[in-house]
């Protein structure tokens, strides 16, 4: 592999420039992507986003490498971008239809269709898809909220942390085609009861089992079953132990 230490800057929307960098890699870890806000057009964030994914995919397929691992988001079902969310049920699962509505969430969902057609093509080619919440970093300020937001949230987080542990997991799992992950902590960043919060934000929502305590309105249960991933809980004890904010 290249040096750890190694920095590279590269176009993705240049594919040639990709390759040059990605050679002589054994695998790849794709996060890149253009958040939104900053005055960035749809437009641009979707051309930019799906561009730079599929050239990513296509790179590895010309290089030969056959393990990638993906950022995808909550946002591929249809979460917190969204102008209106259309759960059909919660928990919230891998298994749920996802209905983005926006650029963000659209390039994301499509990212994951991408390298569902790449596994087909390429039947050694291993990836995962990482469909991330929030991430949160030690010097954020943000804390448990006592009050609902004006808009409909899961209130789902993940510390970066977090982050890093279940790449490497995914990285070495060595799972089949392509699958596709929720990981999420445990709990919600919200200080009030999940089952209350959904009941507000998603009145008549089919709540298919309870959701006790604070426990996070999707699950997480597929990434600790086949990625062994479990989550620390010093990050969320770290988060609970901050005052509420109001």
């Amino acid at each position: 592999m290249k040096d750890r230490r190694n920095r590279f800057a590269c176009d993705l929307t240049n594919l040639g420039n990709l390759c040059s960098v990605l050679k002589d890699c054994d695998a790849i870890v794709h996060l890149a992507a253009h958040p939104g806000g900053n005055g960035a057009s749809q437009s641009y964030i979707f051309e930019n986003n799906m561009m730079s994914s599929y050239n990513v995919f296509e790179a590895a397929a010309i290089l030969g490498i056959n393990t990638i691992v993906a950022a995808s988001s909550t946002n591929a079902a249809g979460n917190d971008c969204n102008v209106d969310t259309h759960y059909k049920y919660l928990p919230l699962d891998e298994a749920h239809s996802s209905h983005p509505d926006e650029a963000y969430g659209l390039a994301k969902l499509l990212t994951e269709k991408v390298a569902d057609g790449y596994v087909l093509r390429y039947p050694d080619m291993k990836v995962i898809s990482l469909r991330l919440p929030y991430i949160y970093f030690d010097d954020h300020s943000k804390c448990l909220s006592q009050n609902p937001k004006k808009e409909p949230s899961l209130y789902t987080w993940l510390h970066v942390q977090e982050v890093v542990m279940v790449i490497g997991l995914a990285l070495k799992a060595g799972l089949p085609g392509h699958e596709v992950f929720y990981v999420q902590a445990d709990e919600t960043t919200s200080a009030r009861d999940t089952m209350d919060l959904m009941k507000d934000f998603f009145p008549g929502l089919n709540i298919r089992e309870a959701i006790p305590g604070r426990k996070s309105p999707i699950s997480n249960e597929k990434a600790k079953r086949l990625l062994k991933w479990v989550p620390d809980p010093k990050y969320q004890e770290e988060l609970n132990a901050k005052k509420p904010s109001e």
